[in-house]
């Protein structure tokens, strides 16, 4: 079926939009853009290498080897979280690793 010649699928006439809800857009607007280039900049980082010298990796790793020891709870657990997804116990056997 075709569509008069007349009619418009958008209406030409404007709206007035109210002052609270402009605002609130115009604030939104902006802290997504803002969030986009915050992204953009995260993405430029990544892919740049880190290169550390061999003697920086061996302080790393005994500072953090002395950390998951003796350090407090708090660090330990969420350190835990962030590599180990899942911890399955079975009764002759407990199996700790990543999720497929």
């Amino acid at each position: 079926m075709r569509r008069p010649s007349s009619i418009s699928p958008v209406s030409s006439t404007t709206c007035s939009v109210d002052p609270t809800l402009k605002q609130r857009l115009d604030t939104l607007r902006t802290d997504r853009d803002q969030a986009r280039a915050a992204l953009e900049r995260l993405r430029e980082q990544i892919l740049e290498p880190v290169a550390m010298a061999p003697e920086r990796d061996a302080t790393y790793a005994s500072e953090m080897r002395a950390r998951l020891r003796e350090g407090e709870v708090p660090f330990r657990k969420t350190y835990i979280r962030a590599v180990i997804d899942r911890v399955e116990v079975q009764p002759n056997q407990i199996q700790i690793g990543r999720s497929a």
